[in-house]
């Protein structure tokens, strides 16, 4: 983008933009196995508490 004649602001806010998926790419994957891990102790929870009133 640099080399086409663009503005030097649009290519210094799309690098910007670029890092900030990038970093939020990083994370997300540990809040999805933090929402999958706490889905599955809940059923494991609801579950038992089932068999404990049967």
């Amino acid at each position: 983008m640099a080399r086409d004649g663009v503005d030097p602001e649009l290519v210094q806010l799309r690098r910007e933009e670029a890092r900030y998926y990038q970093d939020f790419a990083r994370v997300m994957p540990n809040w999805m196995l933090a929402a999958l891990t706490l889905g599955l102790l809940l059923r494991l929870f609801l579950i038992l508490q089932a068999f404990r009133t049967v």
